[in-house]
């Protein structure tokens, strides 16, 4: 498996994760910002407040070469508010894209900490987060 495939499914895990959390009524919107609140709570400890930001501002960037309609959404400055823009950018967008868009989003933000902070610390942040989350290992294929 490559690594822009299982980074894509861990953040498809976590988004599906959030959603059930969430349970009737629950939007992939709301269950991105509950993701992305918890990722900012766990890695301001390790990359600083400004650094969980510039992440999530950097994912969005990049999942906009895909997703044209996240150009408006930009990262929050608190872990309460993650995602700002949000209503505007996503109106009449339906489910299945917003849901495709945030899973980009997720799987950017894993590979960009991969890059900055390795694999180990960042599956080790994310099992701490989401404990019940499998996390692939791309180089070796396996599971870890």
């Amino acid at each position: 498996m490559s690594q822009v495939a299982a980074y894509r499914e861990l953040g498809e895990w976590i988004l599906a994760y959030e959603l059930a959390l969430l349970k009737d009524g629950g939007s992939p919107v709301a269950a991105a910002e509950r993701a992305c609140q918890r990722f900012y709570r766990r890695l301001s400890p390790l990359v600083t407040l400004g650094g969980s930001q510039a992440f999530l501002a950097r994912s969005l960037h990049r999942a906009v070469a895909e997703f044209p309609f996240l150009e408006g959404v930009q990262a929050g400055p608190t872990a309460e508010e993650c995602l700002l823009g949000l209503d505007p950018a996503l109106n009449d967008i339906d489910a299945t894209a917003t849901t495709a868009a945030f899973t980009a989003v997720l799987s950017h933000m894993i590979g960009l900490l991969v890059t900055f902070i390795g694999h180990e610390l960042t599956m080790h942040a994310i099992r701490e987060v989401w404990p019940e989350a499998y996390t692939s290992r791309p180089a070796e294929g396996g599971l870890t």
